[in-house]
């Protein structure tokens, strides 16, 4: 890997069933950058990042992150470049236990004393949601308490599946100025799924085409 390359996706190929859902996808991720993929609905983005987090496995392929063979890891080192590595998925719902509160989802993925209130403030939610639950959250809140989980658990990467595809045009633009800010005072590199080419241009640093399974970058 070259010296400001964090990860590298080489030959990545997976089939579903009978679909060949990615097939040859190749990138490299930059340290600190903002990367969007674009592409039609089923066209790999979401399998992508499940296999790049270490939840799926490819059919062939490498994911190099840091010099390690990504999807050669297990047990401890697993466990760890899953921290390393946060996922935040398109519903904050497959994430979020609806039995706990705010507080203690993100305590969850604090490893030190650090108070659940900083990370809540960091999103621009502050602590009035603490003591909340999930279901008594707006969708925008509910987004912003799984990437302040995410960004507790001291990532270098974040990988979000549509984070804003569900939020009205005002929620949409804040929440994408969100992840600027959080690269810009955490360092954090980001790589973002969205439909909207306009609004993924705004934010990003170089922009993936995604079409039959293969990445093309500009």
């Amino acid at each position: 890997m070259e010296g400001n390359t964090i990860l590298a996706v080489e030959g990545i190929c997976k089939r579903l069933g009978e679909k060949e859902v990615l097939a040859d996808a190749s990138f490299s991720l930059c340290r600190g950058e903002i990367l969007s993929i674009i592409g039609e609905s089923g066209c790999g983005k979401s399998t992508l990042l499940r296999i790049i987090a270490a939840y799926l496995p490819p059919d062939s392929g490498t994911v190099i992150y840091n010099d390690q063979d990504l999807l050669s890891l297990k047990g401890k080192k697993l466990r760890r470049t899953r921290r390393e590595i946060q996922l935040i998925f398109q519903s904050p719902s497959q994430s979020l236990d609806p039995r706990m509160r705010v507080k203690d989802i993100i305590k969850e993925a604090i490893e030190d004393e650090a108070d659940p209130a900083c990370y809540l403030d960091a999103v621009k939610l502050g602590p009035k949601v603490l003591d909340k639950r999930p279901a008594e959250l707006s969708g925008g809140e509910m987004q912003r308490v799984a990437l302040a989980r995410a960004i507790a658990a001291r990532p270098s990467i974040i990988l979000a599946d549509e984070p804003v595809s569900s939020l009205d045009a005002s929620l949409k633009a804040s929440m994408l100025n969100l992840f600027l800010s959080i690269r810009g005072s955490l360092g954090i590199t980001l790589m973002i799924v969205e439909h909207d080419e306009k609004a993924a241009a705004g934010i990003s640093d170089r922009i993936a085409r995604m079409e039959k399974g293969r990445i093309s970058l500009s």
